[in-house]
């Protein structure tokens, strides 16, 4: 497993994104009225293809840990 993101990283990211979601949910609608109906689509595809992408590299960081692991 890949360890460099796990030390720092994720503790940081975690405090900078949950006041990010709380105003995210707070101001909602304020951000839905300014998005509107397509802004919203192009957000939703977005988040879709940006969790694909985390998907496929998990999937393929376990294949090469699978392959590691049989080799050695």
């Amino acid at each position: 497993m890949n360890d460099r993101f796990y030390n720092w990283n994720n503790h940081n990211f975690f405090w900078v994104f949950l006041p990010l979601t709380f105003l995210c949910f707070i101001f909602g609608s304020k951000i839905l009225g300014i998005l509107g109906k397509n802004g919203l689509n192009i957000v939703t595809r977005l988040m879709g293809l940006i969790l694909r992408v985390i998907g496929v590299q998990r999937l393929i960081e376990g294949a090469s840990d699978i392959y590691t692991m049989l080799i050695k």
